[in-house]
């Protein structure tokens, strides 16, 4: 909550110099996240949908609230708070991580947790496709167990993403992704297919490799 001109209690309080008060709030605080992480680790979709429209986390509280809901084992948890914030490649690697880390002698995971960590890898295929050269997208989906290509962030996938804000160049990474079998007749937000998103910024290219798998 802040005031018009767009200050918090805690900032008003440390500009008025009440460190009372600015303590009462910090453990105030401090409690409504450890209610927030509680409600994720328990797979409360609607809690954690409640709490975050009236929460505002820092990145490392974002972090330790995502790997609770992995540790938790819900899926629907971890998707909503993969779409609904950004975290960085390398602490979702870490979350991933740890889920493989809690089963050390299961192989494969579990059904509950391989969702889960497909979910946290095809996020950061998401976030870093735009990213890679063709050999780093190859690196590391030989490294990666198991991601959705498939699943649409903001109403997106990773071809959305490639035909959306990529170049020509990146036909290799496109006709790499179709090898793997994602999907390209999926669609986007505005009900358009990544054919329909590279034709309109001209990437003939790729329209075309696209269209070819076009069911």
């Amino acid at each position: 909550m802040e005031d018009e001109n767009g200050a918090t209690p805690r900032r008003l309080a440390e500009l008025n110099h009440r460190t009372d008060v600015v303590e009462r709030l910090d453990l105030w605080r401090a409690a409504v996240v450890k209610e927030f992480v509680k409600t994720a680790t328990a797979g409360d979709l609607p809690a954690v949908q409640q709490f975050s429209q009236n929460v505002t986390l820092s990145y490392t509280e974002r972090v330790a609230l995502l790997a609770a809901a992995a540790d938790g084992g819900s899926k629907d948890v971890v998707s909503f708070l993969l779409g609904d914030s950004m975290l960085g490649e390398r602490d979702l690697q870490r979350i991933a991580d740890s889920i493989r880390g809690n089963h050390p002698q299961t192989d494969p995971l579990p059904e509950g947790s391989r969702e889960i960590e497909s979910l946290i890898f095809g996020r950061i295929l998401y976030d870093r496709i735009n990213h890679w050269d063709l050999p780093d997208l190859q690196t590391w989906v030989q490294r990666t167990p198991t991601f959705d290509a498939n699943k649409a962030w903001d109403g997106r996938t990773s071809l959305h993403m490639l035909a959306q804000y990529g170049e020509a160049e990146d036909i290799g990474k496109v006709r790499f992704l179709l090898e793997l079998g994602v999907d390209p007749n999926v669609r986007n937000s505005d009900g358009y297919t990544a054919e329909q998103l590279a034709m309109r910024k001209g990437l003939n290219e790729i329209a075309a490799t696209l269209g070819e798998r076009r069911a």
